[in-house]
């Protein structure tokens, strides 16, 4: 019974010397002039990037959705010993939706060709594997047949 005693008082204080800042305390961190300037910054990189994907000959840019969230980060539980050195954890993606105008054969070759963004797997050279998935080979075949199978599927 002692032993039982004992160990709810040892996490009773694990859990108090532990405390978390408040939500107040994190709200300030996440609209703090430097995060904000940093976010500001990380958006700016984003739409350069959308830019010149939409410099693209045949790509027309149809809209942007951007996603800026902040959250405390998992700990897991106290039997696990998972605890992260952060007390607020903060990311930004940008989802943008893009048309194509022509034929998608001729297009993705450009959108390769501008450099944007490292397509699939490459070899020791740099070369894309012809038939590994993410390469643009991959994606001119599979458009070209229609599918990865000749029923079209």
């Amino acid at each position: 019974m002692g032993g039982l005693l004992l160990a709810f008082v040892l996490i009773g204080l694990t859990k108090a010397c532990s405390r978390e800042p408040s939500e107040r305390k994190l709200r300030a961190q996440a609209t703090s002039p430097g995060a904000e300037s940093r976010r500001a910054a990380e958006e700016r990189q984003m739409q350069a990037l959308i830019q010149r994907l939409s410099a693209v000959e045949g790509l027309e840019h149809i809209l942007t959705r951007f996603v800026d969230s902040c959250a405390r980060p998992y700990n897991g539980s106290i039997f696990e010993n998972m605890r992260s050195p952060y007390a607020l954890t903060c990311s930004m993606r940008a989802v943008a939706c893009f048309g194509v105008r022509g034929d998608m054969s001729d297009v993705l070759p450009r959108i390769r060709a501008a450099g944007i963004a490292p397509w699939g797997p490459h070899d020791n050279e740099g070369r894309e594997l012809p038939h590994a998935a993410g390469t643009v080979t991959y994606a001119l075949s599979y458009h070209r047949a229609r599918g990865r199978h000749p029923d079209g599927s």
